[in-house]
């Protein structure tokens, strides 16, 4: 069974950050329409936040890593996604603590929000929508043609995108995601909190660094 790496101890403040949030991964991955979470930790928030910033990036493909579109997770006091389109498509989500619903933002925060919801689905569509207008073209592409856009990612990368789509599609059942990936369960909880953990470093990083 594949492990997570090794913290050093530079990281061992985020192992501590993101210990709670493994609790709920070790049986489910929340996708879709859920019941409200009431008191959310930080830690929770952030890999909430994390699932759902990978799953734009999933579904803008190569628009979220030009200088079109960025996708962010910033891990302050009070987590949030900023997705920025172009300068008149900037979004921000935060996950309201009482409630668990996700909070959508306009204009990078600046306007009231435009959405609550406790669904992803209705989250990503939203996003996706908004965003279309200056990032082109979102419409799905022909199985060759998604092929070709994954010709130049890494295996891991394509391996993450792929896990990410089918936890999507079993709504985060964790058992049957692994069947239909050939894995254990074991392993695909294993990838997904070394996935999730290295994007929360990634995050902690940057913010050290500015």
């Amino acid at each position: 069974m594949e492990r997570p790496p090794r913290l050093s101890n530079e990281t061992n403040e985020l192992q501590g950050l993101v210990d709670d949030g493994k609790r709920f991964l070790a049986g489910r991955v929340a996708f879709g329409a859920r019941k409200a979470l009431p008191g959310q930790d930080l830690s929770a928030q952030l890999v909430h936040l994390s699932i759902i910033g990978a799953e734009v990036c999933l579904l803008l493909g190569e628009h979220a890593e030009s200088d079109r579109g960025v996708v962010s997770l910033c891990s302050d006091n009070k987590p949030h996604l900023a997705i920025c389109g172009s300068s008149e498509a900037s979004l921000k989500v935060e996950l309201d603590s009482e409630t668990g619903f996700y909070v959508l933002h306009e204009d990078g925060g600046e306007v009231d929000c435009v959405l609550i919801t406790s669904s992803e689905e209705r989250l990503l569509d939203h996003i996706v929508g908004h965003l279309s207008g200056s990032l082109g073209d979102l419409a799905p592409k022909t199985v060759d043609g998604a092929i070709d856009a994954l010709v130049g990612r890494s295996l891991e990368e394509v391996e993450w995108r792929l896990i990410l789509k089918t936890l999507r599609h079993f709504r985060g059942e964790l058992s049957s995601a692994a069947f239909s990936l050939g894995m254990s369960i074991e392993t695909l909880q294993s990838q997904v909190n070394t996935q999730l953990l290295r994007r929360l470093s990634a995050a902690k990083s940057s913010e050290k660094g500015q």
